[in-house]
C-alpha cells in the first residue's frame, strides 16, 4: 500500500536568489579559444556600487547559482566569512570554498544588476529585485545602524586577521631558520635557538589569549574559556541577532571587545619590536634572506 511503503524523494527549494545562465561550448572552443570553466559574477546596487563578487564553476548547458542576498563581508579570525550562506554554484549547487569572498549582512531591498563574465571576452548581465520580508519588514534606519555597528566590528576582525597572518609568517621563518641551523656551527645554532624559544612561547601565549588553550587530554570535552575572539563574537551575535538599533548593551560589548583586542595587539607589537628584532639580528649572521620588515598594527 502506497501510504505505508511509498516514498517521495525530491530536492527542497533552495534559499536565495537564483542566477541562471547558459554556456554554449562548441567544437572550436579548444586551445587558445577554450572557454573558461569559471564564471565571475559582480553584483551592483542601484547606485552602481559593487556590493559582492562571486565565482562559480560553469559547465556546458544551463547553470544556476543561488545568491544569498548578502553583501561583502570580512573573514573572521579562526573561521570563514561573516554571515554565512553565500549561495551555491556549479551547475545547480555548491560553489564557494575557502578562498571565496566572505558574505556579510543582507543587502537592502532594491534592484541589483548582475554582470557575469566567462573568461575575458564573454559577458552578460541581468537584474535581481530584492524585496523586504513582508511578514517582518525592517526599517532602513535599523538596517543602517546594524551595518554601521558591523563595520565597526569588522575593523577589529581585520586587525586580528592581520595578527594571525603575521604569526604564521613569523613561525614559517623560524621553521626555515631551524632547518638551516643543521648546517652551521653548533654553538652559533644554540644561540639562535635560545633566541627563538621565548618568541615561540610568546606567540603561543597570545594565541591562547585569542582562542583559548587547546584541550590535549581525552574525556574533558570543550571547557568554556574566556577568549579575545569570544568577546568579539559575543558582540557580533548580540548585534546581528536582533532587528533593532544597537543600544547601550551592544555598545558596551563592542567597547569591551575593542579594548581587549587593543591589549593583545599592543603585546604583539612589543614582541615584534623587541624580541623579534633581536632574533633577526642574530639570525641574519647566517645570511638567510627570510625576514620581512613589520610595521606596528594600527
Amino acid at each position: 500500500e502506497y501510504s505505508i511503503w511509498g516514498t517521495y524523494e525530491g530536492e527542497n527549494r533552495r534559499s536565495g536568489a537564483p542566477i541562471s545562465f547558459f554556456v554554449n561550448k562548441t567544437a572550436a572552443d579548444t586551445g587558445r579559444n577554450k572557454l573558461s570553466d569559471t564564471v565571475t559574477m559582480r553584483i551592483y546596487d542601484a547606485n552602481n556600487v559593487l556590493v559582492r563578487t562571486l565565482t562559480a564553476k560553469a559547465d556546458t548547458g544551463l547553470n544556476r547559482y543561488y545568491w544569498g542576498m548578502e553583501g561583502r563581508g570580512v573573514r573572521i579570525p579562526g573561521g570563514g566569512g561573516f554571515g554565512g550562506r553565500g549561495g551555491g554554484g556549479g551547475r545547480f549547487g555548491g560553489g564557494g570554498g575557502a578562498t571565496a569572498e566572505p558574505a556579510g549582512l543582507p543587502v537592502d531591498p532594491g534592484t541589483y544588476k548582475v554582470v557575469m563574465n566567462l573568461g575575458r571576452n564573454i559577458s552578460d548581465s541581468t537584474t535581481i529585485v530584492v524585496n523586504d520580508d513582508p511578514y517582518a519588514p525592517t526599517l532602513k534606519a535599523v538596517r543602517d545602524a546594524l551595518r554601521k555597528a558591523t563595520d565597526r566590528l569588522n575593523k577589529s576582525s581585520i586587525r586580528l586577521g592581520t595578527l594571525n597572518e603575521r604569526f604564521s609568517d613569523a613561525e614559517g621563518i623560524m621553521n626555515k631558520v631551524e632547518t638551516a641551523l643543521r648546517d652551521i656551527d653548533a654553538k652559533q645554532a644554540d644561540t639562535i635557538r635560545k633566541t627563538m624559544k621565548p618568541i615561540r612561547e610568546e606567540i603561543q601565549a597570545i594565541r591562547e589569549m585569542l582562542n583559548g588553550k587547546p584541550q590535549t587530554k581525552q574525556g574533558y570535552g570543550n571547557i568554556p574559556q574566556v577568549t579575545i575572539n569570544g568577546y568579539l563574537n559575543e558582540a557580533r551575535s548580540n548585534i546581528t541577532g536582533k532587528t533593532m538599533i544597537p543600544g547601550e548593551q551592544e555598545e558596551r560589548l563592542m567597547k569591551t571587545a575593542e579594548d581587549k583586542i587593543s591589549e593583545v595587539i599592543t603585546r604583539a607589537n612589543a614582541l615584534f619590536d623587541n624580541q623579534w628584532k633581536a632574533f633577526r639580528a642574530v639570525a641574519d649572521k647566517i645570511e638567510l634572506k627570510l625576514f620581512k620588515d613589520y610595521k606596528a598594527i594600527e
